[in-house]
């Protein structure tokens, strides 16, 4: 592309911009651990629904379709990443933890 240092250069395609960062092993796990966290988000709130899950589901729905556009949950502080990382860190909270209200 002409690019010498690289700096500011985007794929706007996330699968594509990790595959040249970090390679096909790093894609791979990556993928891996969306899926996963995707998965136990949706399942997590089809058994117990609250409105944080419903809304972290409502961002996946949201976010899933753009990875091939833009570029998603893989740029330093960008909003997105940030949407993306915390609803996945919904799907990873531990059950036993109570709200904030009932301590």
């Amino acid at each position: 592309m002409g690019i010498s240092n690289r700096m500011g250069f985007n794929f706007h395609n996330t699968p594509r911009d990790i595959l040249v960062d970090i390679g096909y092993a790093g894609l791979i796990l990556f993928a891996l651990v969306m899926a996963f966290c995707a998965v136990r988000l949706i399942i997590r709130v089809m058994v117990k629904p609250t409105y944080f899950g419903i809304f972290c589901c409502t961002l996946l729905v949201f976010e899933t379709p753009r990875i091939f556009f833009e570029l998603v949950s893989f740029s330093n502080m960008h909003f997105s990443t940030l949407i993306v990382f915390t609803m996945l860190a919904c799907a990873l909270r531990p059950d036993r933890l109570k709200p904030l209200a009932a301590q």
